[in-house]
């Protein structure tokens, strides 16, 4: 498993999307980073849209979740459930600064507020331990996306062909008329 910290989408500097369109794509599953004050944005909802269209998994993160009381991010995760949760695998709350210190300092306590422990099991459910299996079902949807492609590039140029002949006529029968 390799995880790659892409920028957002949402980036003012299109180089910044283009880069993180480009891992997406490459991606077998994608861990969707929520900022607990911005969560579930219509941006965001077309985004995770398009990424799950195109079979990807998707593991909602909700992140500062210390910026808020238990009530707010109760409050918080029904909103992303209700507007994204279709989008997701599961919705997971966390606190990646509590948790980098939680786990520098060795501070069990801060670790467990942080719910690093939740997002580490949910990871290994949901992606880790059914790596292959996500990679191979992926490994179809590109494939079936790539002969679908290919199937209608294929038609175009069929019925192109097709149509020579008939266009060829038209011209005769124009230039008979003058």
């Amino acid at each position: 498993v390799n995880v790659v910290d892409t920028p957002g989408l949402n980036s003012i500097h299109p180089e910044h999307e283009a880069t993180a369109r480009k891992f997406i794509a490459e991606a077998d599953a994608v861990l969707w980073l929520f900022t607990v004050d911005q969560a579930a944005k219509a941006t965001e909802g077309e985004a995770l849209g398009k990424i799950k269209a195109a079979g990807k998994k998707i593991l909602g993160v909700v992140n500062k979740i210390d910026r808020c009381s238990p009530e707010e991010l109760a409050r918080i995760v029904e909103h992303v459930r209700a507007a994204l949760g279709e989008h997701l695998e599961t919705i997971v709350p966390f606190a990646a600064r509590e948790a980098l210190r939680g786990r520098k300092d060795g501070d069990d306590a801060q670790l467990q507020a942080s719910n690093y422990p939740a997002l580490a099991q949910a990871l290994e459910e949901r992606f880790f331990s059914r790596a292959r299996a996500i990679k191979r079902e992926a490994a179809a949807t590109r494939l079936r996306q790539l002969i679908a492609q290919a199937r209608a590039i294929g038609q175009a140029q069929l019925d192109r062909r097709a149509l020579e002949p008939i266009a060829a006529a038209e011209a005769n029968v124009r230039a008979e008329r003058l």
